[in-house]
This record gives C-alpha cells, sequence and structure tokens, in this order.
C-alpha cells in the first residue's frame, strides 16, 4: 500500500483513454512498483552488507589492539575508505579527566597522516560544538556549517578549513563513561550519508565498545603493575630494616608506576615536632634533603598537621609560602603538587609528596596505589623506630650484663689481693688469641663472658681453704676442685651465659686427660676452655705471687711447650706463642 512512484499518460487527441488502456498501464505500474521495490530492497541488502562488513572489518582489526590512539586513527581511515565520508576526526577524553585532545584524523584527499590537512584538525578538540556533542549523548548534525546556529564563528572557521559542509557528530559512550567524540564530515555529494544514522550510530557504538576494551585492559595491566610494585615494597620492607633502602625502593616505584616527575618524603621527629626530608628524587636545581618544616608549614606541614592528603593542580595559582617553595615552581618547573600523610597505628610517620612538570588527573586506581604506597611507607617508618628502640634497648641491656659480669669479676678479685688485675688480662690476651684463630661473632662474646667468670665457682669455697697460706691437704684439694662444677651450678640457670660456661667449667681439663672436674682429654674440651688454660698459666707464671717471682717471659713460653699435647691443645700453643712474638 505504500506509494514509491508515479506514471503518466499524455495523449495529444483529443480521445480519451479506453478502459483496456487504464487497465494495461495499472498492470505496467504494477510490475514497475514490483521490479523498483525488488531493486531497492537488492540494494538495501547490499548496502546492509556492506556496513556489516565494514562492522566486521573494524571489530576483527582490533580484536587485540590496546592502543586507544591506534584504535581512533583506524576508525577514521575506515569511515573515510569504506563509509564515504569526507573526513573523520575522533577526541578522547582520558580516564579521569575533563579535556578532549585529538586522537585520529584522515581525509579523503589525505596520503599520509603526516598531510597538511592533519593539523587542522587539532583545533578541532578545542571548539564549542564538539564538547556541545560530548555533553548530548545524542547524534548532532549539521546540514550547513555556513547557516548552523549551533556553531559559533570561531567554530565555523576551523571546520570550513577541512572542506566539508555537513557535519554528523557522536559521543562516544559505553556504560555511561564518556570517552570522546566521533565526527564525520560530508561534502553534500551523497544525501543518503545523513540517511544512515541508525547504521553510522551502530558504528559509534562499535567504537565506544573497542575503546572501552582497550581501557579496561589498560586499566587491568596498570593494576597488576601496581600490585607487582607494592609487592616489591613489601618484600623489601621484610628483608632490610634500613629505612633509606626502603624508601629508595619505594620512591622509584613510585616514579615508575605513576609516571610523575619528582617524590619526596618527610620524617616527623615526634620529639620536636620537625619534619625533615629524609629522601627526594626528580629534583633538578634544588635539594629537597635541606628542608626542615614545623607542623603546619608548608605544603608537608599542612598535610601533617590536618592528617589530609592535598591536591593542587596548579601550584602556579597560589603566592609561594617561602623560598623553597617558589624554588619548585619557578626553577623546578613543578605544576601539579599531591601530598598525603604517613600514618601507622593512628600516628603521622611523614609525608609523601608528588610533583609533576604537567598537570595531574588522578584517577580512582591511582589513588588507591598511592595510598596502599603511603601505608606501607608509614609501616617501615614505624618498623625503623621500634627497630631503633629495640637496638637501642639491647644495647643497654648488654652495657648492663657487661657491668654487672665486670662486676661480679672484680668482687672476686676483691677476695684475692693476689691475683688483683688477673681477670681483665686474661680476659683481654684470651680474646686477642680467639680473633687470631678466626673466632667472631657470639661466639667471642660468650668467651669474654667465661673468661671474666672463669673463677665464679670460687665463690662456694671456704676461706679457711681459698686463703690457706700453706699447701692443702687432700680433702682440701678435693674442696677446691669442686669450683668449676659450682660454677656450672652458679650460671647454667642463666640463659644469658649458657653459652660462656665452657670457660668456668672446662678451663681445669687437660688435653691427655688428667683435668678436673670431668676428666675430659683432647678434643673433648670445648675449644673455648682449652684457649683459655693456656692464656691462664700464662699469665699466672707472668706475675709474681707471695710464693714465687714472675717468670721470665722466655721460661713461660719454654713451660708451655713443654706442656703442649699433656696439658695444652699443642695447636693452641703454637698459635699462642707465635702472637706473643709478634707482639714483642
Amino acid at each position: 500500500g505504500k506509494v514509491i512512484g508515479y506514471i503518466t499518460l499524455d495523449r495529444f487527441s483529443g480521445a480519451a483513454f479506453e478502459a483496456d488502456d487504464i487497465a494495461l498501464v495499472e498492470a505496467v505500474a504494477s510490475q514497475a512498483a514490483v521490479l523498483i521495490a525488488r531493486q531497492r530492497l537488492h540494494l538495501q541488502t547490499e548496502q546492509r552488507a556492506r556496513e556489516l562488513a565494514v562492522l566486521y572489518e573494524f571489530s576483527r582489526q582490533f580484536e587485540r589492539q590496546m592502543d586507544p590512539e591506534h584504535i581512533a586513527q583506524k576508525a577514521c581511515q575506515l569511515a573515510v575508505e569504506r563509509l564515504a565520508a569526507t573526513y573523520a576526526w575522533v577526541g578522547l577524553v582520558p580516564v579521569g579527566e575533563i579535556r578532549l585532545y585529538a586522537a585520529g584524523f584522515h581525509h579523503r584527499e589525505m596520503t599520509s597522516p603526516i598531510h597538511h590537512l592533519s593539523q587542522r584538525a587539532f583545533p578541532v578538540a578545542q571548539t564549542a560544538f564538539v564538547h556541545r556533542v560530548l555533553r548530548a549523548g545524542a547524534p548532532l548534525v549539521v546540514e550547513s556549517i555556513r547557516d548552523e546556529a549551533l556553531l559559533t564563528a570561531e567554530d565555523r572557521q576551523v571546520f570550513e578549513g577541512l572542506g566539508a559542509n555537513r557535519l554528523i557528530a557522536f559521543s562516544l559512550r559505553h556504560g555511561g563513561q564518556v570517552m570522546g567524540v566521533l565526527l564525520l564530515g560530508d561534502s553534500g555529494e551523497q544525501r543518503e550519508f545523513v540517511e544512515r544514522m541508525r547504521f553510522l550510530q551502530s558504528f559509534a557504538n562499535q567504537v565506544s565498545v573497542v575503546l572501552e576494551n582497550a581501557r579496561l585492559f589498560a586499566d587491568t595491566r596498570r593494576h597488576l603493575e601496581y600490585m607487582q610494585s607494592l609487592h616489591t615494597i613489601d618484600m623489601t620492607i621484610n628483608a632490610s630494616l634500613d629505612l633509606d633502602v626502603t624508601l629508595s625502593v619505594l620512591v622509584r616505584q613510585l616514579l615508575n608506576q605513576l609516571r610523575v616527575d619528582a617524590v619526596s618524603v618527610f620524617v616527623l621527629d615526634s620529639h620536636t615536632n620537625l619534619l625533615s626530608c629524609r629522601i627526594g628524587d626528580g629534583f633538578h636545581t634544588i635539594s629537597p634533603t635541606n628542608e626542615r618544616l614545623r607542623l603546619g608549614q608548608g605544603r608537608a606541614g599542612k598535610v601533617a598537621l590536618t592528617r589530609q592528603p592535598i591536591y593542587l593542580p596548579d601550584l602556579r595559582s597560589k603566592p609561594p609560602s617561602s623560598a623553597y617553595t617558589a624554588a619548585l615552581v619557578h626553577d623546578e618547573g613543578f605544576v601539579s603538587y599531591y601530598g598525603t600523610p604517613l600514618i601507622a597505628k593512628g600516628q603521622v610517620k611523614g609525608v609523601l609528596e608528588i610533583y609533576n612538570r604537567t598537570p595531574l588527573h588522578p584517577d580512582a586506581l591511582w589513588m588507591e596505589f598511592i595510598t596502599a604506597v603511603a601505608a606501607q611507607a608509614a609501616i617501615a617508618m614505624d618498623n625503623a623506630v621500634l627497630f631503633q628502640n629495640l637496638e637501642r634497648s639491647n644495647f643497654d641491656l648488654r652495657m648492663a650484663y657487661d657491668t654487672t659480669l665486670e662486676g661480679w669479676s672484680r668482687a672476686l678479685e676483691l677476695r684475692d689481693a693476689e691475683t688483683e688485675g688477673h681477670s681483665e688480662r686474661v680476659t683481654e690476651m684470651t680474646l686477642r688469641l680467639a680473633r687470631t684463630m678466626g673466632i667472631t661473632g657470639d661466639k667471642l662474646t660468650a668467651i669474654r663472658y667465661g673468661a671474666l667468670l672463669h673463677d665464679i665457682g670460687k665463690m662456694g669455697i671456704p676461706d679457711r681453704i681459698l686463703y690457706k697460706p700453706g699447701p692443702l691437704t687432700d680433702e682440701e684439694w678435693k674442696i677446691m676442685r669442686q669450683h668449676p662444677v659450682y660454677a656450672y651450678t652458679l650460671l647454667s640457670p642463666i640463659p644469658y651465659l649458657r653459652e660462656a660456661l665452657d670457660i668456668p667449667y672446662c678451663h681445669h681439663e687437660r688435653w691427655q686427660g688428667q683435668g678436673y672436674p670431668r676428666g675430659l682429654k683432647g678434643e673433648q674440651i670445648p675449644l673455648a676452655a682449652r684457649i683459655f688454660a693456656v692464656v691462664d698459666v700464662w699469665d699466672a707464671l707472668s706475675k709474681d705471687r707471695p710464693y714465687r717471682k714472675a717468670w721470665p717471659q722466655e721460661k713461660v713460653i719454654q713451660y708451655l711447650q713443654e706442656q703442649a699435647g699433656i696439658q695444652f691443645d699443642p695447636k693452641i700453643v703454637e698459635i699462642f706463642v707465635r702472637l706473643l712474638e709478634e707482639g714483642a
């Protein structure tokens, strides 16, 4: 029932058309209508097939393409080559931003992407018309660039320079997310170009889908890179208690992942409430590590005081508060700033600052990453403080231990004036000999404690035996030889002295097994006790005693060498004699 055309019959004679003539014409008209309808349907089918082929080709080409600008440029080429557009232009909006930039352009007269016409395409992003399209959502059609009220004079000049009479513009959207604008220019030679709005909208929709897929891929890849970066920082924190090492890794990760120009980290001294820059990277003319700020002073001081991030998209819009902040803008050329507090266990530990020489446009993923890094930095600072406090406590505790042991040693010497200075001398010489034999670390500390307390067991010997001026009886010697056992009984319940028991308990053992209290022989005797036994006899023979004068050094050495393999470990005697000769 739809009218698709008409046939007219003219006769120059006055005779009327007969019924048969009219019937014939009607039959011809009916057949013509069928033929025209079939032809139109065929043409529409072919056109639809071509359109579907374009959509398929576009989809196939971008199955693995994840670069938004490459997608935009290819979409423009397809629109011109397969959709009969005079030119096509695509502008994109970066994630989290409101600006639009020219990402793709193609013109039927262009022979390469750097054709002179492409230079005319850049100003399109600044026209009021494309920003109206960006906000509108629905397609906008301009039938005549010269007469269209939607175009300002400046817009009209830009579009006329591209050589098209009509415009069709689509907002590229997906899932409520505005991604950009597709602009198609038409010279007006083919009226059906505008009439194919439904297909052109499908083409624009497909461009939007491909761009969204590319963004999702980019976000996923960026998220994975951020996770790897956080893992690297976490591994550094776990592997090192050196805050400078951790902050250095953290700053490099921020520079690499966020593509920012400079990063600095301020550490807060909780005693003075002063912020000092611990590390800075990316600065060309100034050194932020010289900066000291009070709470509330400068940007970092305000971040720490308010415990809230500060984002300044344009540093040039605010007057500088100090020579340092002025230099950041004028000498370094920084434009944008982001600062966030470093908080651990409810306490501000410092401030993380980010500077960039171009505008920063943080998106949700960017903010999520910087928040996680800030948390890690705060944990690293808290760990460093805890470690420093622990080291200080351990040092104080070790000093207390040493002082106590030295006090015990002096107390023993006060009971026996004849051996005054003996413990200090044998301790020093035993440590020298142990170091010469390659002993270090905790083992050396245990030897020191053991040497200081080597006669601690004599506290259990009665004074009548300990101070007896004449020779001891067999029964008295039996009691005297119990002092190593008393030392073991006294020291073994003390955990930090258990490693030091070898000398007090075993320094009277002999190499051939005639010693006491257990009659150990050879290497059954702990090494520390074997070392000390040589030094103990050397010191006793080298000093005056009430019952004899000190022996000359040569005689002492001769005695030690004679007792090597009998009373002493021969290897240790050899090393000790060499040490004495080198010292002499």
